[in-house]
């Protein structure tokens, strides 16, 4: 407060306590007055007393309506306005009693002179009393009561009056100087009051701040004197302990369980600032968590401990912050670390071994355990739990999936997360599986499936308590999170596996070249330069056509790009050309490549040279249809030919005719000079009997000695036809019988010979080749080395005896 303001409210304090005595003094000099008048009434003339009288009436009336408006608009008009009226009606009052000086003296009557003097100094004590708030209204009150008196008296002239009026004088002296005393003192403590008012403000202000920092304060703050008994503390101390105020007052603190935060209050008492941080569990409520306590020592005025503060923060969120910013700082790390491994292509069962390793050291609490799906998706197998005991891990390899095959076969199943409290309650665990959980000492079990992109269950991820348990949110998305983590490295495993295999297969002995949309050729493995002689740098960037043989028209190619495009890929027989032009067979394979979108990115070509396979297919065909001592068409090849000849025989009309030959004494040669010389023989009679023949005709060889001969397009007259028969069959006979050279030996063989027409279906091809074997036989019996045409009159004697002989 400025001294303005000052000066200001002492001026209304002085003008409120004088206005505060005015009921007492106006009452009073009221009272007085009228004893005044009646003790000089019978020595002053009646009219002045009662006008002096009436006078008083008035001027105290004037100062009570004074009073009463003034308590009415004490707050709303500026005091100093009050304090003139006030001293107006001072003056006024001073005038009117001053005037009984002079007007209430009587001149004879000494007795009443002296009532009225006495009267006059009773009422200038009583106004020095009365207006001494005021100097100005006191000094004016007593000097208008005292001076018209001192003239009166000094008026008179006799020394007892000059003696009176100097005892007044003196009198008014005395009365002015307390006057200024008494006004000083109130002065004084109208403004010692005013500044106590004012430093108890700024206490009370203090206090009130004080007390609202500690009530309101984020932050526990309790008292505590040498004894370490709490004398005060702040609601949110009582909140952090889940007490009360007035629970926690008085409370001794030696008897706490929990007596970690004591070392730091007592150091406080010996004069240290301490500061204590850790975990803390209540002695009376259920509350925990971590707390960090600063401990100061309490000093009297005098310096004194007199006991210990301490500032208490709840840091639990603080500290489950740091802790979920360390494991995942430690997830991230191990996330990298397993990212690492991967690159170096580390074996799936020790990364996935090592990974359970850093999962249960991150969290100590937590048994973990990874099953793989099997192959046949039925079944889940062992991955890794190394904390888990031996004989549980072999219990669950091969754990089939389904619901209630325990947490993991059911969450597996149902491809989501399966969460036990406590496996000895859950129906998800059959009792066979209750009883392993308890020989292996764990209670909980939540299970989390892991899956590749394409939504299929790659495996599981377990997390085991040994206590019943549920996770809480965090853990909630820690499962999550070691799962996907274990997705993107069975994931990798499994990749590393297919490109393994891809680059064996693509490395393979067959040819593979892979080309682009455009039909550029992007890359080709070794096979395929050993294939088509052409290197990689030849063939990069270039188009495939560059192998083309020309032996596939366009038509082809339509044909094959039609079923690409249709179906997706094309396989067949193409011929192809080699770098040094030589054509050869291969067998292609195109295979068109998308992407999720369905759209080619690329060509696959596969392709094996089957020049050798080819060549193998047609030696197999060769040996089923051809002799192989001779080259000759054998029995079949000779059947096949047949039934076509007597087809078109019976389509055109044409004859045809069968030369059974036989070689005459054939057995005496492989007797004497061995089977290789026969073998000799026969090779060069096949060569003869080609060149015995026209081009259109067969010669087979039926095994043995045996030879047959099938003439097509002869003629359509019978007679004919036999006659034509009849001179192939002469030249081979004297072909036959031309000498030969076997090795060293020289030899001479002869042939018989049967021979048949045909030239309709009337006989079957085995009925032909029959009687062309008894034509044969005929022959024989004719002396060899001679043509006998089949005749049905012996087949029907040889059909006759062969009944006889089943008879």
């Amino acid at each position: 407060m400025n001294n303005l303001d000052k000066q200001n409210t002492i001026q209304a304090m002085q003008t409120r306590q004088m206005f505060a005595a005015c009921n007492m003094s106006l009452a009073t000099s009221t009272l007085l007055a009228a004893l005044l008048a009646v003790m000089q009434w019978k020595v002053v003339d009646h009219e002045v007393i009662f006008v002096w009288f009436a006078l008083i009436v008035l001027v105290t009336l004037a100062r009570i309506a004074l009073v009463v408006a003034y308590r009415r608009a004490e707050k709303n008009t500026a005091s100093h306005v009050w304090l003139v009226r006030f001293r107006v009606g001072v003056l006024a009052a001073g005038l009117v009693w001053g005037a009984a000086g002079f007007a209430l003296f009587p001149a004879a009557y000494q007795q009443q002179q002296m009532f009225l003097i006495f009267m006059l100094t009773g009422l200038t004590a009583g106004g020095v009393v009365s207006y001494s708030a005021d100097l100005l209204s006191g000094l004016v009150f007593s000097t208008l009561m005292i001076a018209p008196l001192f003239v009166r008296l000094l008026l008179d002239g006799d020394s007892q009056s000059i003696a009176m009026a100097m005892a007044a004088l003196l009198y008014i002296g005395f009365m002015v100087m307390s006057l200024r005393h008494i006004n000083r003192n109130i002065h004084e403590n109208i403004a010692l009051h005013l500044e106590a008012a004012d430093r108890e403000e700024v206490v009370r202000a203090s206090e009130e701040r004080y007390r609202l920092l500690l009530t309101h304060s984020p932050v526990g703050f309790f008292h505590y004197d040498l004894d370490l008994v709490i004398t005060y503390c702040n609601d949110r101390f009582a909140e952090i302990l889940h007490s009360s105020t007035e629970h926690l007052a008085g409370l001794d603190m030696k008897r706490l369980k929990d007596q970690s935060v004591l070392p730091s209050m007592r150091r406080a008492l010996q004069g240290e600032n301490a500061y204590y941080e850790g975990f803390y569990r209540a002695t009376f409520s259920e509350a925990d968590g971590w707390v960090a306590m600063t401990s100061a020592p309490a000093r009297d005025a005098s310096g004194r401990i007199v006991g210990g503060i301490t500032v208490v923060q709840d840091i639990t969120e603080r500290k489950q912050a740091e802790e979920v910013l360390r494991n995942r700082t430690s997830e991230l790390e191990l996330h990298n670390q397993t990212l690492f491994r991967i690159n170096q292509h580390t074996a799936l069962p020790v990364m996935l071994n090592d990974l359970v390793h850093q999962i249960e050291a991150l969290h100590p609490s937590m048994i973990c355990a990874i099953l793989l799906m099997d192959n046949d998706g039925l079944h889940l197998r062992h991955g890794a739990a190394p904390s888990l005991p031996d004989f549980y891990n072999q219990a669950v390899d091969g754990l089939p999936i389904g619901e209630g095959m325990g947490s993991c076969g059911t969450a597996a199943f149902r491809g989501e997360r399966v969460v036990v409290e406590d496996v000895q309650k859950h129906p998800f665990w059959p009792p066979m599986f209750r009883e392993l959980a308890r020989q292996a000492g764990v209670q909980s079990c939540w299970s989390q499936p892991f899956k590749d992109k394409d939504g299929r269950v790659l495996g599981t991820f377990a997390i085991y308590h040994q206590q019943p348990a549920l996770p809480t949110e965090h853990e909630i998305i820690l499962i999550g999170r070691y799962a996907n983590l274990l997705q993107l490295v069975v994931e990798s495993d499994r990749a590393q596996t297919n490109l393994h295999i891809a680059a064996t297969t693509f490395e393979s002995q067959e040819g593979i070249f892979i080309t682009d949309t455009d039909a550029a050729i992007i890359r080709v493995n070794r096979a395929f330069t050993d294939i088509t002689g052409y290197s990689a740098g030849e063939v990069i960037g270039q188009n495939p056509r560059l192998l083309s043989s020309g032996r596939q028209d366009a038509r082809f190619y339509a044909a094959m790009w039609e079923g690409i495009n249709n179906t997706g890929k094309w396989k067949g027989e193409i011929w192809n050309r080699r770098k040094n032009g030589e054509l050869y067979p291969e067998f292609l394979t195109i295979t068109a490549v998308k992407d999720e979108g369905g759209i080619v990115t690329n060509y696959i070509c596969i392709f094996n040279d089957i020049t050798a396979s080819m060549a193998a297919a047609d030696q197999i065909k060769h040996l089923a249809f051809y002799d192989p001592l001779t080259n000759l068409p054998n029995r079949r090849l000779l059947m096949d030919r047949l039934d076509q000849a007597l087809v078109s025989s019976t389509r055109s009309g044409n004859g045809g005719a069968l030369l059974f030959i036989d070689l005459d004494n054939f057995k005496t040669l492989n007797d004497t000079l061995g089977h290789d010389i026969g073998d000799l023989l026969l090779q060069q009679v096949a060569l003869r009997l080609g060149c015995c023949v026209r081009g259109c005709d067969t010669v087979a060889r039926l095994g043995g000695d045996e030879f047959v001969v099938m003439l097509e397009g002869l003629s359509k007259q019978p007679l004919e036809a036999a006659a034509q028969t009849e001179a192939i069959g002469d030249k081979i006979i004297a072909t036959l019988n031309q000498p030969y050279q076997l090795a060293e030996h020289a030899y001479h063989n002869s042939p018989s010979i049967g021979a048949i027409l045909f030239s309709d279906h009337h006989l079957s091809t085995d009925e032909l080749l029959k009687h062309a074997d008894i034509a044969m036989y005929q022959s024989k019996k004719a002396g060899r080395n001679t043509l006998r045409f089949f005749d049905p009159e012996m087949q029907e004697t040889i059909n006759a005896r062969a009944a006889l002989e089943v008879e």
